[in-house]
C-alpha cells in the first residue's frame, strides 16, 4: 500500500508525518478530528461525518454549501458544507439520507473523481459504497447497512490543485485514517490527476454496528504514484508564504 521511502520527503504541512524511519509512520497532523453518526429525523435516517483537517497556514478554502440530490426523484437527500474555523482548520460536514442508497450509482461509488479506487484503508468491499454527483466535479458517497457498516463521505474538487497535480504522470492519492473508537473510522486526504477537475480533497466516515476496528488514536496512511518533483511542488505551493484562497468545483 505504501510505495516507497519517498514518503520521508512529505514534511509539508498537508501531510506532516510525525515518524518517518523506514518502518512507516504512526500519526499524522492532517486529520485533527472525525465524528461519525447515524441520526433520525422523523422517519428518515441520516449518515453523518464531520472532519476537521489542516491544510497549512497558507491555504484557505472558500466557504461552501452544497445539496445532495437524488438523481431519480430529484429531491434533496443531503447536504455538504465546508467552513474555515477561527483556528485555521478546515471542517467538512457531510449528511446524507440513507434512502439515497436505493437510487445512488454503484459504479460512481467505486472510485474518486480521478478514477482511482476509494482508499483501501476505508475497508469497503466492491458494491458497499455508492455515489451521486454534486457541484460540477464532485461526488457524495453513501452505502452499507445499519446492521453491519455504513459509509458516508464526499470527494470535493478544488480548482487550485490543478496547477500542481497536472504534473503527475498518473492519478495519485494521499489518504490517512483515524480510528476514533472500535466502531468509528475517519479517512481523509487529497486525490490528484494530470487531468483538470480531477484534483481535490475527500473525507469518509465508517460506522460499524459491531466493533471491527482497533481502537487506536494513531493513523495509518496510503500514498501512491507521487513522484519527487510533484511532492516538492506541492510542498512549495502550500508553504510559499503566499495566501491561497481556493474554491470547490
Amino acid at each position: 500500500m505504501i510505495k516507497s521511502s519517498v514518503l520521508c520527503l512529505l514534511t509539508l504541512s498537508l501531510v506532516s508525518l510525525t515518524a518517518c524511519n523506514g518502518g512507516g509512520t504512526t500519526a499524522t497532523q492532517f486529520i485533527k478530528s472525525t465524528a461519525v453518526s447515524i441520526t433520525s429525523q422523523g422517519s428518515d435516517s441520516f449518515a453523518n461525518v464531520t472532519t476537521q483537517f489542516d491544510l497549512g497556514q497558507n491555504v484557505t478554502l472558500a466557504q461552501m454549501d452544497a445539496t445532495v440530490i437524488d438523481p431519480k426523484s430529484l429531491l434533496q437527500r443531503g447536504t455538504i458544507t465546508f467552513n474555515q474555523l477561527p483556528n485555521g482548520l478546515g471542517q467538512i460536514t457531510v449528511s446524507v439520507n440513507l434512502s439515497l442508497i436505493t437510487n445512488a450509482n454503484a459504479t460512481l461509488g467505486q472510485t474518486l473523481p480521478n478514477g482511482k479506487p476509494l482508499p483501501l484503508i476505508l475497508g469497503a468491499n466492491p458494491g458497499d459504497v455508492l455515489g451521486v454527483p454534486v457541484l460540477d466535479h464532485s461526488i457524495a458517497y453513501i452505502g452499507g447497512d445499519t446492521s453491519k457498516s455504513v459509509f458516508v463521505g464526499a470527494a470535493l474538487g478544488i480548482k487550485g490543485f490543478d496547477q500542481v497535480m497536472n504534473q503527475l504522470s498518473t492519478p495519485a492519492n494521499i489518504f490517512f485514517s483515524l480510528n476514533v473508537t472500535p466502531t468509528i473510522m475517519g479517512v481523509a486526504g487529497i486525490y490528484g490527476s494530470p487531468v483538470a477537475y480531477e484534483n481535490g480533497i475527500a473525507i469518509f466516515g465508517k460506522y460499524s454496528a459491531a466493533a471491527d476496528m482497533e481502537s487506536d488514536s494513531d493513523s495509518d496512511y496510503e500514498i501512491d504514484n507521487m513522484n519527487r518533483a510533484t511532492i516538492r511542488n506541492l510542498q512549495r505551493f502550500l508553504n510559499d508564504g503566499q495566501k491561497h484562497v481556493l474554491e470547490f468545483n
